[in-house]
């Protein structure tokens, strides 16, 4: 019998919490308290269930942002879990499929996670987009630098200044709330950190992060496209651009086009399906998102299995100007 992907009602959430448990023993007992007490209050959860016991599971927290100056909302994919005597049954498969169709259909543009290993998702057509390294502040570089734990009543603040920063440097990020930071604080405090910033006439300068423990935390950041012909309409041009290509994909049978861009550095891209016969190259839907995102350039794109491309084609892309500013970690 073939197993049903099924999405949780919100009051069947905690349920999941012992598979939780099971999968990630290194989350502290704190934490995964605060998780199952914030988080599971408004995300969605899709599981695999057999003899009424979840088996296996992926869980989608929202998140407000902005794509190339366009408000969305974008779901992070975590707690990608299976029992262990589950596994090796393609359950993770169904769920990511089903996940995948479900948030398309929903108007969503994109997805994404940070893997435990980026081979996991890669036949997903996940593609590494953003790899940066975060120093946590040691107590004597915040005692030394005046760091100051941030409070409640200097959060409103906080998210001005921070969607202002944001605005102004990236093209692709989450918006900051007031609702963003509560969690946050919480979050820290779970695993006995604080969310710091430093302060001078009122203005808050920079944030860090105080951790029981010092060191590097190292962000790795994978997109999925869910809706190729929307996402590729938010994009700036250098100059005036005419190219077609073929989009495949094996999961999202939508995104199967052959799609012709036209445009200028004053109109952006503007997209229309086209006959296969006029397509100057193909371009597989997972590295499309290397390159629409900037982690890969055209001669990059170029070299990547399952890509062939016309030189006109590769003279065209060059005009496209890639997402490539990206801020989907959780900091400051």
């Amino acid at each position: 019998m073939s197993e049903k992907v099924r999405k949780l009602a919100l009051s069947e959430h905690k349920r999941t919490r012992e598979l939780y448990e099971s999968v990630f023993p290194e989350d502290s007992a704190s934490f995964v308290d605060y998780y199952y007490q914030e988080k599971v209050i408004d995300n969605s959860i899709y599981v695999i269930e057999e003899d009424n016991r979840i088996v296996s599971m992926i869980h989608l927290n929202p998140y407000a942002a902005m794509i190339g100056g366009v408000p969305c909302t974008i779901h992070y994919i975590v707690a990608v879990a299976t029992a262990k005597e589950y596994r090796h049954r393609g359950y993770m498969r169904k769920l990511l499929e089903t996940v995948m169709a479900d948030l398309r259909r929903e108007g969503e543009l994109i997805t994404y996670l940070m893997p435990v290993a980026e081979a996991i998702y890669s036949p997903y057509e996940f593609y590494t987009v953003y790899r940066k390294k975060w120093e946590y502040l040691s107590r004597e570089t915040a005692r030394t630098e005046g760091y100051e734990a941030l409070t409640d009543k200097e959060i409103p603040t906080l998210v001005e200044q921070a969607n202002t920063y944001f605005k102004e440097r990236y093209q692709v990020y989450t918006v900051r709330s007031e609702r963003y930071y509560q969690r946050l604080l919480k979050e820290y405090a779970s695993d006995g950190g604080k969310l710091l910033v430093k302060k001078a006439d009122g203005k808050i300068l920079k944030g860090g992060i105080l951790l029981a423990g010092e060191g590097f935390k190292e962000t790795v950041i994978m997109i999925r496209i869910l809706d190729v012909k929307r996402l590729l309409s938010l994009l700036k041009l250098k100059s005036l651009v005419a190219l077609c290509f073929e989009v495949v994909d094996n999961d999202i049978k939508e995104n199967n086009l052959c799609l012709t861009i036209t445009g200028t550095e004053y109109s952006g891209c503007m997209l229309m399906e086209s006959p296969r016969e006029n397509r100057e190259g193909v371009i597989p839907i997972g590295v499309l998102c290397g390159f629409v995102f900037g982690a890969l350039s055209v001669s990059e794109l170029a070299e990547q299995e399952g890509v062939s491309l016309s030189e006109r084609l590769k003279g065209e892309l060059e005009k496209i100007i890639p997402l490539k500013e990206i801020m989907l970690d959780e900091v400051v």
